[in-house]
């Protein structure tokens, strides 16, 4: 069965690692990557499980080309997937740098920008029965409890928003990455401050009582999680570059400012416009906004 393969592949010159692709696999689960990582970490975890260890399982989806066994594509075949909405005007107020000067949706047609989200959440299924695979075996080994979890990405995603696809944006859907971390010692909760994946090296190293060493960029997030969040910074720094052009953007709770230099700028409000369709940076009154965010940038720099 061919993938089906729509652009930008045929109209940015890419493989099939950045094309908006998909594949409906009749093969089983022992022909996928993320399967067979996962069979292979708990051949190690059995292996091992009488000494510390550490262990990480890397999957590729659902990165693209969206492969994935075809019941997993069937389980959303029901459902009704409605394409992210992005008003007519959305790019009229950003620099052309932001969003890469491609064509919206690289002109896709809706019914194949439905198909695409089925296909996004067909391989994230497909992931998430793989996490629950590598937790059952550390239930059956005796292990859970004396374990620590991690469940992270790398990076955000656009699907759709501001007409984006993929990654490499400022915007939060590609700066925004899934953080889960599960300690034995520690209950369940939400940590409502600005993290970061420097972050995660020092927590597991104080969790697994290791010296981490003095000058990382990150901090340890351990206290936060038990509920201790006094002195806990409030921003992230994020960056990226586009023909040639490196963006930096910094995120706090409630605003992003993105720096483009002489490219331009954008402001967004994040409390009242999560989706950052309104950009305030041309704006004189929030001047004053944009030089407080654009220190955080400077300090960072620095």
């Amino acid at each position: 069965m061919a993938i089906t393969t729509t652009p930008p592949w045929e109209t940015h010159r890419v493989g099939a690692g950045g094309a908006v692709a998909w594949l409906r696999a009749e093969k089983g689960d022992e022909r996928h990557h993320v399967y067979n990582v996962t069979t292979e970490v708990i051949r190690l975890m059995k292996e091992t499980k009488d000494q510390p260890f550490f262990m990480a399982a890397g999957f590729i989806r659902p990165h693209v080309p969206w492969v994935a066994p075809k019941r997993y594509f069937e389980k959303f075949d029901s459902v009704d997937i409605q394409p992210i909405p992005v008003p007519a005007t959305d790019r009229e107020d950003m620099p052309k740098i932001a969003y890469d000067t491609w064509a919206g949706h690289f002109n896709l047609p809706e019914t194949e920008r439905r198909e695409a989200m089925r296909a996004y959440y067909a391989c994230t299924a497909f992931v998430d029965d793989q996490v629950g695979r590598l937790i059952a075996a550390l239930k059956n080994q005796g292990l859970y409890d004396n374990t620590i979890v991690v469940l992270v990405s790398d990076h955000g995603y656009q699907l759709g928003e501001h007409g984006l696809w993929f990654k490499n944006f400022l915007f939060r859907e590609s700066a925004i990455a899934p953080m889960i971390i599960r300690h034995p010692g520690i209950g369940p909760g939400i940590v409502e401050k600005v993290l970061e994946l420097l972050d995660l090296y020092p927590t597991l190293a104080k969790m697994a009582e290791l010296n981490a060493p003095a000058n990382l960029e990150g901090r340890d997030m351990t206290a936060l999680m038990q509920g201790q969040p006094q002195g806990w910074k409030n921003y992230a720094i994020v960056e990226t570059r586009h023909q040639g052009v490196v963006g930096k953007a910094v995120y706090t709770p409630d605003w992003s400012y993105m720096d483009w230099g002489e490219h331009g700028e954008e402001l967004y409000d994040l409390k009242r416009d999560v989706y950052q369709w309104d950009n305030l940076a041309g704006r004189e009154e929030y001047r004053i906004v944009i030089n407080a965010l654009r220190r955080k940038l400077v300090v960072c720099q620095g």
